[in-house]
């Protein structure tokens, strides 16, 4: 397995990762999927200087992405990194993918100097098992997100 950074041809795999992230999220798949969304994104990956992809590839497949973003703080001028995209095919967890993806996230952080780097688990998906892989990771509970639908 390899991560690598996203490249031209890839986005039709990320564009398919999104819907099955979309079909297995009891939190996403309340609200439409748009096919157009996930265009759109693969278009600004390659696009935004502040947007970066790393993708991991089994056996010339794409298994798994981490997709964030740079930004500064608005209290700060310190910049931060935060995740849009983190998903592991389900048959591929426990696998490397996992943490190969947060460490190439980790790197380009450190590379673009940000202070800081925050994944967002809101998915639904497994919520307990990936607090924890954070966890062993040196993350920390830094912020809780609360939803309330109102429609």
């Amino acid at each position: 397995m390899i991560v690598r950074r996203i490249e031209p041809g890839d986005e039709n795999s990320l564009i398919e990762m999104g819907q099955r992230m979309w079909e297995e999220s009891p939190r996403f798949n309340a609200h439409p999927l748009s096919i157009e969304k996930l265009v759109e994104l693969a278009k600004v990956i390659h696009t935004s200087p502040t947007v970066e992809c790393f993708v991991a590839q089994y056996k010339n497949k794409i298994i798994g992405s981490w997709i964030g973003f740079q930004a500064a703080l608005w209290y700060s001028n310190d910049t931060t990194v935060s995740d849009l995209v983190f998903y592991v095919d389900v048959e591929h967890r426990g696998s490397s993918a996992a943490f190969k993806l947060i460490k190439s996230a980790e790197n380009w952080a450190k590379s673009i100097k940000a202070n800081s780097i925050s994944v967002g688990i809101s998915s639904g998906i497994d919520t307990e098992k990936t607090t924890c892989f954070f966890e062993k990771m040196g993350y920390t509970h830094g912020a809780t997100l609360v939803t309330k639908n109102v429609w």
